[in-house]
């Protein structure tokens, strides 16, 4: 295992900014419940990234830079280059284009 004790190391998300409206994390609508040893397979920093990022609320700030300042570990280069591993694993999809609100069944681009 990455880490014995993993959530015990990583920081409260409470305190996790959220994203400006219609960007930031989205969990995937068949995307499973987070379970014991999901991360087990990855190097220790992916895993302890994934960790973070899996307990923070929807919509909230998931950028190289507020994740560098959210936890003690790892600065900004450094989650960047994890951020783009685990989007190479599969862990992580990142849409650089804002996702539009819906509104009684119709899209608003306002």
């Amino acid at each position: 295992m990455a880490y014995e004790n993993s959530s015990a190391a990583l920081p409260a998300p409470a305190a996790h900014p959220m994203a400006k409206p219609g960007y930031g994390k989205r969990s995937a609508p068949d995307q499973k419940p987070p379970r014991r040893g999901d991360f087990d397979h990855l190097p220790a920093r992916e895993a302890y990234l994934a960790l973070l990022l899996d307990r923070l609320c929807e919509h909230a700030a998931m950028d190289a830079k507020t994740i560098a300042k959210a936890q003690p570990l790892y600065g900004q280069a450094s989650v960047r280059s994890a951020l783009n591993e685990l989007s190479r694993a599969g862990h992580l999809r990142r849409v650089r284009r804002r996702a539009e609100a819906e509104l009684d069944g119709r899209t608003d681009r306002a």
